[in-house]
């Protein structure tokens, strides 16, 4: 209680100061804005004391200098499209939206990279980009409305993984500012860059436990020459992935995304095709490059699906009827709430020769523990996002579904895999993490946030089940 009362009057005194100080700085504690700011796309839920809301470096870098003295959690924030709870405000404190922080600062094609501010819209760089004859790889299905800040801080994939790699392959270089006032210039402009350790790469996926990202530089590419989407649809689940493991070992598409036996049934009925009734699992394969190469890969691509008893193959009609195509794909994940109230989402990751062996035990899990499982997701690279729906309000439910997630995980592991594939850890999984890393390692990572982040404020009770500074005395001079 008392730590409760001494961490508001912090939190009033410094919002007094800040509208003082840094006038330009958008400053709320009121009840309706902190609730706007209190939650992200996972179940939690939790009311900052205060949100502030930075246009440029500079106020934040004054606004981390005013904090010193009163050494509150800081919960950074991009659009809070985050499904692991990485950006819930879980010890109250400060929530610092970088929302307004949306420039794009530099495009520069000779170098091929990008400057952007950390609240840029992801799907806004595509756009803005692709005018110019280049793109940015990375996809994730929020891009529409999601920061391109957040999926550094959470390093973000998408259905392009499977060519080009997730957002830390494009990161170059970064601003940061640590909790004690500190401002780090990581990486650079160049390509390669070995000068001392990788610690850009470090603070990619970090999900704001060590500093809050202000700008960004980001490797990108000459826009593709021809960009096909073909739709594929299979009378099983295995004939599909049979596909997808054949067509790796021949070609390397732009993206292949599954979906499982719930999802199509799901889709069905938005797709461009009269026959889909037999149809028990979907591949969206899309091919990129110059047109030779790409007519060349539809064909092996073709010739493997209908050896795999492939009941169609529709190519999209030009980019209006792949951008349709892709639109049900991103639209799968709220779709699911027709199928049940709760989703208990892990987006599980394995190497490329186990998913076949991942999609049965699903089946087997599903059966266990009577709930339904609907799995999709970027198959090409074994990233699949399985769904486990449920119902909170039934206990009995609830309490099988939750077995079931438990069950999912061991079996992650004994396939060599891992818990989370680009959605982080956050809040959702931190009970799961030492299961798949060695407590010598966790104590690594818990001394490397030490480092960046002495007092423990920096987005506290994310990832890590326990340890760390925060609440606890130090030698710190604004402690």
């Amino acid at each position: 209680m008392k730590k409760q009362q001494e961490k508001t009057r912090a939190v009033k005194e410094i919002a007094r100061r800040a509208r003082e100080k840094i006038p330009s700085l958008w400053v709320w504690d009121d009840l309706e804005s902190r609730l706007n700011f209190a939650t992200d796309r996972s179940a939690a839920l939790a009311v900052p004391d205060l949100v502030v809301l930075p246009s440029r470096e500079e106020e934040l870098l004054r606004f981390m200098e005013l904090i010193q003295t009163f050494p509150v959690p800081l919960t950074p924030q991009g659009a809070r499209t985050g499904m692991s709870g990485g950006a819930v405000p879980v010890r109250g404190g400060i929530a610092i939206s970088m929302l307004r922080m949306r420039k794009i600062l530099s495009v520069q094609r000779h170098n091929r990279l990008v400057i952007v501010h950390p609240g840029v819209i992801t799907g806004h760089l595509h756009r803005s980009l692709e005018k110019k004859g280049f793109f940015y790889p990375p996809d994730p299905a929020s891009l529409a409305i999601c920061t391109l800040g957040g999926n550094i801080a959470e390093d973000a994939g998408g259905p392009r993984a499977v060519k080009y790699g997730v957002t830390h392959d494009y990161v170059l270089g970064l601003r940061v500012l640590l909790s004690d006032g500190r401002r780090l210039s990581l990486g650079g402009e160049t390509l390669k860059d070995v000068a001392g350790y990788r610690l850009a790469s470090l603070f990619t996926g970090s999900e704001g436990t060590l500093g809050i990202i202000t700008r960004a530089t980001l490797r990108i590419l000459p826009l593709p020459q021809t960009r096909l989407l073909l739709l594929c649809l299979f009378p099983s689940m295995a004939s599909a992935l049979t596909s997808v493991q054949e067509i790796l070992f021949r070609e390397t598409p732009s993206a292949i995304e599954f979906m499982d036996r719930q999802a199509t049934r799901l889709v069905r009925g938005h797709l461009p095709l009269a026959n889909t009734d037999n149809a028990e699992s979907l591949l969206l394969i899309e091919i990129d490059g110059i047109e030779a190469m790409v007519n060349h890969t539809l064909d092996i691509v073709s010739r493997i699906c209908h050896k795999n008893a492939a009941i169609s193959l529709l190519p999209a009609k030009g980019p209006r009827e792949a951008d349709k195509l892709w639109d049900i794909r991103r639209n799968l994940s709220p779709a699911l709430y027709r199928i049940a109230p709760t989703k208990l989402n892990h987006d599980i990751v394995v190497p490329l020769g186990n998913i076949l062996s991942l999609v049965e035990r699903l089946e087997e899990i599903s059966k266990d523990y009577n709930t339904t499982i609907a799995s999709f997701g970027h198959v090409g690279d074994g990233n699949l996002h399985v769904n486990l729906m449920t119902n909170r309000n039934n206990p009995a439910s609830y309490e099988n579904a939750l077995k079931g997630v438990d069950v999912l995980f061991n079996d992650v592991l004994s396939l060599h895999g891992s818990i989370s594939g680009e959605h982080g850890i956050g809040l959702a999984k931190r009970a799961w993490l030492p299961r798949q890393l060695s407590k010598t390692t966790l104590s690594a990572m818990r001394q490397v946030k030490d480092c960046f982040d002495p007092i423990g404020i920096m987005n506290p009770g994310k990832i890590f089940l326990q340890g760390g500074n925060y609440g606890k005395k130090t030698s710190q001079k604004n402690t």
